[in-house]
């Protein structure tokens, strides 16, 4: 080892032995919800960081970009820096690789590994300090292939996946504003269903109402990986667009895979780019004429991007959804556009740690399309890890009591906590507390 990456090395481990009884957090995942954990101080890096972390954090010493927990403009407190205000001894780190690459993760699934390099440009893993992560974040939830992936290799080792449903988001659709088209569009559920069916390919369509001339083509940008936003579009097209407006009973399935949740209207579009994440889709739009994507809102927004209003609704602003208890699924995970019980030889108490929210919950009676955010922990092997996995995961829920000051966090536009009312709450920290040890 070159002689000044031992005595930084060294440097990072005494600072981190002063802090007493600490416990360092070591996650990754989900880009969209990233402005709710992390804020978006890792706009301010360059290249832009994917690694935020507490900046008492200082293992594994790295030698790329790494940005602090918070916001470029003061006045809001991201959910995992506020986890350090109250619990000082804790600290959370967290890499923004996509809930499919976390999920492999996760799930001990491919060459990759929580220890590996959460590098800006080629992220092998979420640099933590061991092949596992503390925790996952998560906004496709675990269908059962993924539940299967985990069986295979880390069963006997961890013993069953926690899900626990944290926030909703709202999902954008981010346009390019060149080439004739003003900014503030607003799109109708209708509209949506044509453009992603490949029903409407041009910007001049008249259905769009925008009194263009032709020839406008519409570029279809969308994260080649998989993604949240993709998982929360694609059943709101599911729900709302199939036999409907010219298209097929079938047309759409809701899947975090783009291709497999449109089928062959990605034939019938003007044109399609692929991009390998969110974030580069977004940025992709941005910079291409009649181009138009989707994306949580706060990528959206962290990147300037030009986003559309949805059936006169603006997905910067979200009320706090009131989900029945009746709506938060017990021990199920996806299956191919339907719902399963979760698989393998499980415990019930181990399968009954999975909580996934209806994919047909009515999460917004305003602005329709909105994503659900979740964290996966594991059963078993947390050790004394266990405490404060438990208090990062009751970061998002309100005090049971009655009428308590809440003490969270606001969180950024178009972002929402989920417990709106109490039996909920409960049910939620009865699975932390019995499912995290």
């Amino acid at each position: 080892m070159p002689r000044i990456s031992l005595v930084l090395c060294l440097l990072a481990l005494a600072a981190a032995s002063g802090r007493a009884a600490a416990v360092d957090l070591y996650g990754g995942g989900a880009d969209s919800p990233a402005a709710a954990y992390v804020g978006d101080r890792y706009l301010a890096t360059q290249p832009v960081a994917r690694l935020s972390r507490d900046r008492s954090i200082v293992v594994p010493y790295e030698f790329f970009s790494i940005a602090e927990l918070g916001n470029v403009q003061p006045g809001r407190t991201p959910v995992f820096a506020d986890f350090r205000n109250r619990y000082p001894a804790d600290a959370v780190s967290y890499c923004r690789t996509g809930s499919g690459f976390g999920k492999n993760v996760f799930n001990g699934q491919g060459p990759y590994a929580a220890d590996g390099d959460c590098a800006p440009n080629a992220a092998t893993g979420f640099s933590a300090l061991s092949a596992r992560p503390d925790f996952i974040g998560n906004d496709a939830p675990y269908s059962l292939a993924d539940y299967d992936a985990f069986l295979l290799n880390l069963q006997a080792e961890r013993g069953a996946v926690v899900q626990i449903p944290v926030l909703a988001q709202a999902v954008a659709i981010v346009y390019c504003d060149g080439n004739g088209l003003p900014p503030g569009l607003n799109f109708t559920t209708e509209t949506v269903c044509r453009v992603f069916g490949g029903n409407i390919r041009d910007w001049s369509d008249p259905r769009l109402g925008l009194n263009l001339s032709p020839p406008r083509p519409i570029t279809v940008v969308y994260p080649s990986a998989g993604s949240g936003a993709g998982f929360a579009l694609s059943g709101f097209l599911q729900n709302n667009c199939n036999g409907r407006f010219d298209l097929p009973a079938a047309q759409f399935r809701q899947s975090a895979d783009f291709v497999v949740a449109v089928g062959d209207a990605l034939q019938r579009y003007a044109a399609a780019s692929p991009q390998p994440g969110e974030a580069a889709a977004v940025a992709t739009v941005r910079q291409t004429a009649g181009a138009l994507s989707y994306a949580g809102i706060g990528e959206a927004l962290n990147q300037g991007a030009m986003y559309a209003r949805v059936n006169s609704f603006d997905p910067a602003t979200l009320a706090t959804p009131n989900i029945a208890p009746a709506n938060v699924l017990v021990g199920k995970v996806l299956n191919n556009g339907t719902i399963g019980d979760a698989p393998g030889t499980l415990s019930n108490a181990q399968r009954n740690c999975m909580r996934l929210i209806a994919p047909t919950a009515p999460i917004s009676s305003a602005y329709p399309i909105v994503g659900v955010s979740y964290l996966n922990a594991y059963y078993a092997g947390n050790a004394d890890k266990a405490p404060a996995l438990r208090n990062l995961l009751r970061q998002f829920l309100r005090p049971i009591q009655s009428n308590p000051v809440d003490p969270r966090v606001a969180l950024p536009p178009g972002y929402a906590y989920l417990d709106g009312n109490a039996l909920y709450r409960g049910m939620l920290n009865a699975a932390i507390n019995s499912c995290i040890n």
